[in-house]
């Protein structure tokens, strides 16, 4: 195991210095005047005519002036040479201008008390850029920090404040949204068009809507700090290519967490490779995605896997309904359905609802045809005709307190038809029985009708379009509610560090932590091999001591089961005859034989998002099967459960084909120690990792076994 003998020092910095302060983005959303740069109305300038179009349709909420130097008027309306000329500041300019001439323009704005600009022109050293755009970009940054003026973009398409009436997007595909209590906030600004436009069609009302393109000044946190604090605001989503302030987006999100407002985001780069390639195991599976996931699941954010799941959610959520648990029930007119909901469940880590007897007498008094009464529940195709039975199925299956949210299968008003308001009453009363989610959904996705939205409306009943989407949506739901009532784990103020863990006694920590180390003695020689294994008892296990060895197995240096004095002879001689010439051989490891389940525990230090754990299948598997959880630190024993619970290898700790369960308990207790050690000791260790860690049966404990601590420079 050789504890006390580190690996090479690699360089990462414990904690960040980054800022998580927010900045002011009101000036953007809610400006009260508002200049218009470029205003033109001839050519390629479509897009400050449809600017100042939705602005004329909505009444001129704010102050607008139109700048142009070559024009005296346009639109009707006045124009301006410059900032000068209008004789007062202005809260906000649409920069609606080429890349070159931003620079000057924004100089002489901000020298005339401009607040805050959006920059719709790409060419300030995005994509790498040449040198001149580069040179335009610090150029904006440099006047923006100067003068104090906010700045959204370059490159994106502005936003809408939608309560306000206020439109600075360049499109008529978001002018003229429903009221409502959804923002959003994307980094692509072509594509929050369309998604917002699907998404009013469904039915969602929006508060605010921005883009932020290359983010020089203003990013995501800012705006989603924001959110947060918008009365109007109850569901924040995004679309996310990149975090410029990670340290920053967690303080948002343990704020939106304890506001009860759900962040859903679609993040771009699920499949990205890890930034580098650890000396541990650790490093390798712990890739930047596994961590933000880890980030995600400890403030709450619900990731969605794409643009169209993430409207989907969002309409469960804007019915402002968290489960009090994950238990789903659901209820169709399909056999089919049934098994193609259950299908879509086992991809998903929530579960079905068990009905209890007082619901199954009822559901039968319902349905006395069907003669299986479980969950989900398939009545048959005689209730659908009928809304005020249906609605009756439902409800028994929505107050059974082993149920927490309810999904049913959608009746044809609510696709097509012809309006008929007798159809919407069975459902609206329904929903207003009861606080737990409830909404409908149909077999796939089809075109949204108008009938279809006011249905929604009158109903007050989201629609889901899929069968996996309705359970993908109460999976969300589910973990969202566990998230509110777990609460979020905050990391202490550091102990400090004694001596003793300064010197990385680690044996002394580990035995502290409840996974003490096997008896064993680091030797030179094979003589002194033969007497340290017959002081410890045979068999031990025979491993190579080398700072140029990482993975012992990898150069075959671990022998295990040595179970007398010639096989620990021929051990250490057929190492140094294979190896001596290759790297530098340090000395020998006899240590006693611990059986067990194998497991693997890695700390580590994310250069973004701070410290984590992985546990996970250990031994020489790890890699290869990648079958691991990963955690932020500091995680509680409980946290360390769920995570075996994750695993595919999670049968293994259980009783099977004779073998004894695994002590989980001790497991948990001794990982979320040995957690809470790795935080205090992050100004001497940047890595630290167990493989194996021997789990034994229930009851008696855990053992250390091969421990790799990676030191920090000093």
């Amino acid at each position: 195991m050789n504890y006390d003998a580190p690996h090479k020092d690699i360089d990462s910095n414990p904690g960040s210095a980054e800022k998580s302060e927010f900045r002011p983005v009101e000036s953007v959303l809610t400006p009260s005047s508002i200049a218009i740069v470029g205003a033109s109305d001839r050519g390629e300038a479509g897009w400050s005519q449809i600017m100042f179009d939705n602005l004329k349709d909505a009444g001129f909420p704010s102050k607008v002036y139109l700048i142009n130097p070559k024009r005296d008027e346009i639109w009707g309306e006045k124009c301006y040479p410059n900032f000068a000329a209008i004789g007062e500041s202005v809260d906000h300019a649409l920069m609606m201008v080429p890349a070159p001439a931003v620079t000057d323009s924004l100089q002489e704005a901000a020298e005339n008390g401009l607040k805050s600009a959006t920059i719709y022109s790409a060419g300030f050293g995005e994509g790498g850029g040449d040198e001149e755009s580069k040179r335009r970009g610090q150029s904006v940054k440099n006047i923006a920090d100067k003068y104090g003026v906010k700045i959204c973009g370059p490159n994106c398409m502005g936003g809408v404040g939608v309560h306000e009436e206020l439109s600075l997007y360049p499109s008529r595909r978001v002018h003229g949204l429903k009221k409502g209590s959804v923002s959003a906030v994307f980094q692509s600004g072509g594509t929050l068009q369309f998604w917002i436009e699907q998404a009013a069609a469904r039915g969602l009302g929006f508060s605010y809507a921005v883009t932020t393109g290359n983010e020089i000044d203003l990013d995501l946190v800012d705006f989603l700090n924001f959110y947060v604090e918008d009365a109007n605001t109850k569901v924040i989503t995004c679309l996310v290519e990149g975090v410029r302030r990670p340290q920053a987006l967690m303080a948002v999100a343990r704020k939106a967490h304890a506001a009860g407002k759900p962040i859903l985001m679609v993040k771009i780069g699920r499949t990205e490779e890890a930034r580098e390639q650890a000396k541990s195991h650790t490093g390798a599976i712990a890739g930047d995605d596994a961590v933000f996931d880890a980030m995600c699941r400890r403030y709450g954010i619900v990731r969605c896997d794409d643009l169209a799941d993430m409207i989907e959610i969002a309409m469960v959520f804007e019915q402002g309904r968290i489960p009090a648990g994950n238990r789903m029930g659901l209820v169709t007119s399909s056999g089919a359905v049934k098994g193609l909901a259950l299908d879509a469940a086992g991809k998903v880590s929530q579960e079905w609802a068990q009905l209890s007897a007082q619901t199954s007498d009822r559901l039968r008094e319902l349905i006395s045809a069907v003669s299986e009464i479980d969950n989900p529940l398939d009545c048959g195709p005689a209730p659908v005709t009928n809304g005020e039975l249906y609605s009756s199925i439902s409800q028994a299956v929505l107050e059974d307190e082993n149920v927490d949210m309810v999904a049913f299968l959608a009746r044809t008003p609510l696709t097509g038809g012809e309006p008929d308001q007798t159809q919407a009453e069975p459902f609206a009363a329904l929903a207003n029985r009861t606080k737990k989610p409830i909404f409908a959904f149909s077999h796939m996705t089809r075109p949204t009708t108008k009938f279809a939205q006011d249905f929604q409306r009158q109903t007050r009943l989201p629609f889901m379009h899929g069968i996996s989407q309705a359970v993908q949506a109460m999976s969300a739901l589910a973990f969202y509610g566990e998230s509110q009532r777990r609460g979020i784990n905050k990391v202490g103020e550091a102990k400090g560090v004694d001596a003793e863990a300064a010197s990385l006694n680690l044996k002394d920590l580990f035995s502290k932590a409840g996974a003490p180390a096997p008896n064993e003695k680091q030797v030179k020689s094979a003589a002194e091999a033969v007497e340290a294994a017959e002081s410890i008892g045979y068999p031990v296990a025979v491993k190579l001591v080398s700072e140029d060895a990482s993975h012992k197995t990898e150069v075959d240096g671990v022998k295990i089961g040595v179970s007398n004095s010639e096989a620990v002879t021929a051990a250490i001689s057929d190492m140094q005859k294979r190896l001596e010439s290759k790297i530098q051989i340090d000395g020998f490891l006899i240590q006693e034989m611990v059986e067990g389940l194998e497991v693997i525990v890695g700390f580590r230090e994310d250069p973004q998002y701070g410290p984590f754990v992985i546990v996970g299948l250990g031994g020489v598997f790890v890699e290869a099967l990648n079958d691991t959880s990963l955690r932020l630190l500091p995680v509680k024993p409980e946290d360390i459960k769920e995570m075996i619970s994750e695993l595919r290898s999670a049968p293994l700790f259980d009783q099977y084909r004779g073998k004894p369960a695994r002590d989980v308990e001790e497991l948990a207790v001794a990982v979320s120690a040995l957690g809470d050690q790795f935080l205090d000791l992050r100004p001497f260790l940047s890595d630290l990792e167990i493989n194996p860690m021997i789990v034994g049966p229930e009851g008696s404990g855990v053992r250390a076994i091969d421990v790799r601590p990676v030191r920090r420079p000093q």
